[in-house]
């Protein structure tokens, strides 16, 4: 089973989420950071021990997912997200200046206006 890991290790989760809550509003960006709930090795690791798991190893793995034009990676997660609709919504030069400061937060992950977003999760491996 695997997990996202905590926003501080997610760096393009953490930037839409920042953006979200500073352009949209704080529910938008708790929703962004719902999938890094379980972001804490410890906690994710006591999930199988107090299920009675034996064998229980917990990892983190980094991946780059595969390069993607920034912008439409950025557009493209927020049409998807359940906040789309709000976000759809703002005036236009409020999303432009939303959408600039997260690509701007990304600017170490993009070259050439290709995003190379670097995701973190942890692994478990545990047999019953």
């Amino acid at each position: 089973m695997s997990v996202w890991r905590s926003p501080e290790n997610n760096p393009y989760i953490s930037a839409l989420a920042d953006g979200l809550s500073r352009h949209l509003s704080p529910e938008a960006e708790q929703s962004m950071l719902a999938p890094c709930g379980f972001g804490g090795r410890d906690e994710f690791f006591n999930l199988f021990t107090a299920a009675r798991f034996a064998s229980v190893t917990v990892e983190a793995v980094e991946i780059i997912c595969d390069p993607i034009d920034a912008f439409d990676a950025i557009a493209g997660n927020l049409s998807g997200l359940p906040m789309a609709e709000d976000v759809a919504a703002m005036d236009p030069a409020k999303r432009t200046e939303m959408l600039d400061d997260m690509t701007n937060a990304l600017s170490e992950y993009i070259a050439d206006g290709i995003l190379h977003q670097p995701m973190s999760a942890h692994v478990a491996i545990a047999t019953a």
